[in-house]
């Protein structure tokens, strides 16, 4: 089923057959992500605003989900090169103090460690770049598993699955064995939520 879209979001049309219809419709959908990406940087340069609008800023961080999925199918002129604005965009807000939060903090890392896998959202970073970000991720994840109350909220953000697909990965940004650790850590501190224990043995 389609993604819902953020305010400004991108949101297909019927997909027309003729190619101008179909640069039409990623033009439109290039115009609204901007719009989302303008909005994003708006609040990553304002703690005020970010602080009065606390609630703006969580429903802002979910509504990114909508963006990388689109960008995993293919959506707009040049995903791969939006995907890579993003995924900065998205690891620029995560070093804030503020945005450190659980409410924020799991929905970025759902959405950082998407993009991480998807093609062409790295390209320009460095090798140890790439390490650094998802090293940062599995850091301020592990924090938050070593605290029980918030073991649900990994399984009702998602970020199981990523966590172990990082930790099965043969890419050298993901060979690091400071970043295993965390994450081995994360895994088995949320695995004491029966859910989690249920998701980890399916995986085997």
């Amino acid at each position: 089923s389609a993604s819902p879209s953020p305010a400004g979001s991108p949101k297909g049309h019927s997909s027309p057959s003729s190619g101008s219809g179909r640069r039409r419709e990623a033009s439109e959908w290039d115009t609204q992500a901007e719009a989302v990406l303008a909005k994003l940087r708006e609040f990553a340069a304002n703690k005020d605003m970010r602080r009065a609008s606390a609630d703006l800023v969580a429903q802002l961080c979910a509504r990114l989900w909508d963006l990388v999925l689109d960008v995993q199918a293919g959506r707009g002129s040049k995903p791969q090169s939006f995907a890579s604005k993003l995924l900065r965009e998205i690891m620029g807000l995560m070093d804030l103090r503020d945005m450190k939060e659980p409410k924020f903090l799991f929905k970025l890392s759902r959405s950082a460690l998407a993009l991480l896998r998807t093609e062409g959202s790295t390209n320009g970073f460095p090798t140890s770049g790439v390490q650094q970000a998802y090293l940062n991720i599995a850091q301020g994840l592990f924090k938050y598993s070593q605290k029980g109350e918030y073991d649900k909220d990994f399984m009702a953000e998602g970020l199981l699955e990523p966590l172990l697909e990082t930790l099965e990965s043969d890419a050298p940004e993901c060979a690091s064995n400071d970043l295993r650790v965390y994450v081995v850590g994360v895994l088995k501190n949320v695995s004491n939520e029966e859910d989690s224990q249920r998701r980890l043995a399916e995986r085997g």
